[in-house]
């Protein structure tokens, strides 16, 4: 019988939205014994060009993955979920590092160093595998989002995204599906590229036409396949 983390964890390798976890077990025997780091909201935990030599695990927060122009100009491209890794392709390759790390939430997060990291790896086969999904599953969802990005319009973006985190992070409810983690307009509008401004213009929008509802931080797709007809209309 196939549990409720394996169906989400199918659900995100075949969605793919830019809000992405690994199952917390999966990764958390690595980081027993490793020591944390407490971080606040925004603050950056390695930068784009350093060298880092370590994995990171999130215990606790959401960490948001970006690419910097030469003007200082930030393109978030996948946001990571307690239970996600993150680092590992630099630290592994020792190459400097292609992203800039910052939290989104305040964070609790433990860290291993490489050669730590791949002793515990090599000796375990289960591990060994759950790093190949997780590379794979990253790889997954940042090649939809540039699809995404390169062939939406705005509106299509941001009802897409909500329909994927519907699915994977819905619970059915008597007033409709509930998106049981907590996302901001400014989250949203920094992976789809476009202003919070137009993101909180579409989210009126789906609220006023009663498609989606908003209560205690959490939102609600209050009718599923007529989100899914805004879409296709689109």
């Amino acid at each position: 019988m196939v549990n409720e983390s394996t169906k989400r964890t199918e659900l995100l390798y075949k969605l793919a939205p830019p809000w992405y976890h690994s199952r917390f077990d999966d990764f958390r025997s690595i980081f027993t014994n490793a020591p944390e780091k407490t971080y606040k909201k925004n603050e950056i935990i390695y930068v784009q060009g350093d060298m880092n030599h370590y994995i990171y695990f999130i215990v606790e927060g959401r960490v948001r993955m970006s690419l910097f122009d030469q003007a200082g100009n930030e393109k978030s491209v996948i946001i990571l979920n307690p239970g996600s890794i993150f680092g590992e392709n630099c630290a592994l390759e020792r190459q400097p590092a292609l992203v800039t790390t910052t939290t989104n939430t305040p964070c609790r997060i433990a860290f291993i160093h490489r050669n730590d990291f791949l002793e515990k790896i090599f000796k375990d086969r289960n591990l060994n595998e759950r790093l190949i999904y997780n590379l794979t599953g990253k790889l997954n969802a940042m090649i939809k989002h540039i699809k995404e990005i390169s062939f939406m319009n705005a509106n299509e973006r941001i009802m897409t995204y909500l329909y994927k985190l519907s699915e994977v992070y819905g619970h059915d409810t008597d007033r409709g599906r509930k998106i049981t983690i907590k996302f901001t307009h400014q989250e949203m509008a920094d992976l789809s590229g476009i202003s919070r401004v137009s993101v909180s213009n579409i989210m009126t929008l789906l609220d006023k036409a009663g498609t989606i509802s908003k209560t205690d931080g959490y939102y609600y797709i209050n009718n599923v396949e007529h989100l899914k007809e805004w879409i296709k209309e689109e």
